[in-house]
């Protein structure tokens, strides 16, 4: 009878039993077993192992062809959303595999001929290409190498050349800022020197109110004591002479010196409060015009800076476009949510 193989139920082992009747004892275990039992198990591992070398074959079969079909959006159909989505499909099921971190790399910066397409960009193409020379063999290694080496020289040399385009503006705009800054300062050192006076004209108006409350108060202290004084001389008259003489006696006759010297004092406390009163609203007339000035001069300099805006507004915008595309590029603007996504 010829002998069948068979795998032992137990420990895999592979074996030969006499037909399918029949018992066998395995000489590695020693574990007993049906003949039939064995034969089977063998039959259905050698089918696995089959269906598994076909899923082998099957899946090496579907992964090239979805590197062909991505390499064919990239670079027949230039469809490079579309080979980044076909890509992405690679690197999911096939992360071993150099071609899809290399195709993303390649498609996102259009095939290594997009220069300008912004760092956040060539940062994430930068990372696939790092991960494909990760997995690739050393001859495609060096190839990838090689080839990203070449389009980093080129993406730097942009980058050199829109700093320089930055600068070069960036000077034009300092040079048209100029005159209107010179204006701008001119006019901020005659306001401050306007305020400067207000606060001084200010100080010397508190002053002058000052004086006149004291002038005020003078005269009325000065008129009270010679008011005293006067009352006072007019009882020593009485008690000095009879009622006969104070009749004859004239109004200049009854005031007496203290008034006279007092009254003097108080008519030059007035003429002192009436003048400072006049240097007051003379003060005040040019506070409130030093202040009309100076609001005519705030808003004159808000003009100059108006037109120094509208002049180098241009400048701007420019300046702020360049910028932009060092951190976005023109193919950036529209991988904005590819790369949110990541």
């Amino acid at each position: 009878m010829s002998l069948l193989a068979a795998i032992c139920p137990n420990c895999s082992g592979p074996l030969q039993v006499n037909g399918k009747e029949g018992v066998t004892t395995c000489p590695y275990c020693k574990t007993q077993f049906y003949n039939e039992q064995a034969i089977n198990n063998f039959t259905y591992n050698i089918g696995n192992i089959a269906n598994v070398e076909r899923m082998v074959v099957q899946s090496s079969d579907s992964i090239d062809q979805k590197i062909t079909n991505a390499d064919a959006y990239l670079e027949q159909m230039q469809d490079y959303d579309g080979a980044i989505e076909k890509y992405k499909e690679i690197t999911e099921i096939a992360g071993n595999r150099y071609e899809g971190w290399w195709g993303l790399a390649r498609a996102y910066t259009r095939n290594f001929q997009d220069t300008n397409c912004g760092s956040h960009i060539y940062k994430l193409a930068s990372d696939y290409a790092r991960r494909a020379s990760n997995v690739a063999t050393p001859e495609k290694k060096q190839e990838i190498l090689t080839t990203w080496d070449v389009y980093r020289q080129n993406y730097e040399g942009h980058v050199q050349e829109v700093h320089q385009r930055i600068d070069y503006i960036s000077s034009q705009k300092k040079n048209a800022e100029e005159p209107y800054k010179q204006q701008q300062n001119d006019i901020n050192l005659q306001i401050d020197n306007i305020k400067n006076n207000i606060d001084k004209m200010e100080l010397r108006q508190k002053i002058y109110n000052i004086c006149i409350k004291v002038s005020i108060c003078a005269a009325i202290l000065f008129g009270v004591v010679s008011l005293y004084y006067e009352i006072k001389y007019i009882n020593y008259l009485k008690q000095k002479f009879p009622e006969e003489v104070l009749e004859t006696l004239s109004i200049a006759d009854t005031i007496s010196p203290s008034l006279k010297t007092y009254g003097s004092i108080i008519l030059l406390c007035l003429c002192v409060m009436f003048v400072l009163m006049v240097i007051r609203l003379i003060v005040g007339k040019r506070i409130v015009y030093c202040k009309k000035k100076a609001n005519k001069k705030y808003y004159e300099g808000k003009g100059i800076r108006k037109q120094r805006e509208q002049k180098t507004s241009s400048f701007t915008n420019e300046i702020n476009n360049l910028i932009n595309e060092l951190e976005k590029g023109d193919y950036g603007h529209q991988m904005n949510e590819q790369i949110r996504n990541i």
